[in-house]
């Protein structure tokens, strides 16, 4: 989850945090 959590920050904007899960 810490990538999906790296994702999040930085695509904060985007919110993309599910971009991981499918």
């Amino acid at each position: 989850m810490l990538q999906c959590t790296s994702s999040f920050f930085k695509n904060k904007r985007k919110m993309q945090l599910f971009s991981c899960f499918p």
